[in-house]
């Protein structure tokens, strides 16, 4: 009938189960933020392609949308499981420079 929550020790389908659900819907949403990155040194598509994924790996981003006319990747992300500094280190260390952020 229920299937039972090891992590809460309550039930799915219940209504205590269910405002969990939303109150962590909540507080993601909470900390969510996007930002856009200015970036130099990209100039292809494999330059896209590394940068989407160097940023796509680091903890707490959720999506990566570069675009190599702009030199821009705009990034979804939890701020409190990533920072801007990690942002300017991994496009560092992936050999493109970072120049500022935007929101």
């Amino acid at each position: 009938m229920y299937k039972h929550s090891l992590l809460f020790g309550i039930y799915e389908g219940c209504d205590i189960h269910n405002l969990v659900l939303k109150f962590k819907r909540q507080i993601n949403q909470l900390t969510m933020n996007t930002s856009v990155l200015n970036i130099e040194g990209m100039g292809c598509s494999g330059c896209v392609d590394t940068v989407e994924n160097t940023l796509s790996a680091l903890p707490g981003v959720k999506s990566v949308t570069v675009n190599l006319q702009k030199g821009t990747a705009m990034v979804d992300f939890d701020e409190q499981e990533v920072s801007e500094t990690e942002f300017k280190q991994a496009i560092k260390e992936a050999g493109y420079t970072m120049t500022g952020i935007q929101g």
